[in-house]
């Protein structure tokens, strides 16, 4: 039986020195980076209207700083999303995505960002269903390791919360 469970954690060791030897892990990253590029530019070109376009278009900007490790533009995204919400005469968003959006901008280090990134994407995946938005552009997907959900607009994950350590971790759950 030791022998078993010998072999097995050294057949699970040589899969993944020769999946980090073959690179796929910088791949992985790599892809990310371009796919959240090409995720924004998609939003950007949608038939959403105001200020919906915007907080999303800025919300995919933050969830691609975050999935690539990084807060580069996350208070400054932020920021505008709290204020195209504030600004809204029409009160389309609720004033839960603005509060959630201030908690994001006034985060200092990373790990505080994606705690505060929880409660924006509840926020606005809640105001998303509630007025029941379709757009055929926008996926709700779940991460059961850091128990939270995100929106995105490519099938491949990438995941805001775990980042490069796991960036593959979720599940779609529905489309906007």
């Amino acid at each position: 039986m030791k022998t078993l469970g010998r072999i097995a954690v050294i057949s699970a060791v040589a899969v993944a020195v020769t999946f980090i030897a073959r690179g796929d892990g910088d791949a992985s990253k790599n892809q990310s980076k371009t796919n959240d590029a090409k995720n924004v530019a998609a939003a950007s070109g949608s038939s959403l209207k105001e200020p919906v376009k915007s907080v999303l278009d800025h919300y995919l900007k933050i969830r691609a700083a975050l999935a690539d490790d990084s807060t580069k533009g996350v208070s400054t995204n932020a920021a505008a999303i709290s204020e195209a919400v504030k600004a809204d005469k029409a009160k389309t968003l609720s004033a839960e995505v603005a509060a959630g959006a201030d908690a994001v901008a006034q985060a200092k280090d990373l790990a505080t960002v994606r705690e505060n990134f929880k409660d924006l994407s509840q926020a606005l995946i809640k105001c998303m269903s509630d007025k029941n938005v379709k757009t055929g552009q926008f996926d709700e997907v779940f991460c059961p390791m850091a128990n939270a959900y995100w929106l995105q607009t490519n099938q491949d994950i990438s995941n805001p919360y775990l980042g490069h350590s796991m960036p593959g971790c979720g599940e779609i759950k529905r489309g906007f």
